[in-house]
């Protein structure tokens, strides 16, 4: 899934640049400018979804170790 992202991230800029049909070099820039922000925050989300994924495995073993210890 990542990987889908990752490579989404990079070719997003280029489609957009390919797709826009401006020779304005301002456009270019403020495309270019909103493409970055826009895989800026595809990261963070993707960054915050496996940090939240990584804590509920974490306290899903502590869960676990707790009652495996209640058991004995």
């Amino acid at each position: 899934m990542k990987k889908i992202i990752y490579i989404f991230i990079l070719l997003l800029p280029i489609l957009l640049l390919s797709c826009s049909g401006s020779n304005n070099e301002s456009e270019l820039k403020r495309q270019l400018e909103i493409s970055e922000q826009k895989n800026q925050e595809l990261i963070q989300n993707v960054e915050a979804k496996a940090k939240v994924d990584s804590e509920a495995k974490g306290d899903a073993k502590a869960k676990l170790d707790a009652e495996s210890k209640a058991i004995e």
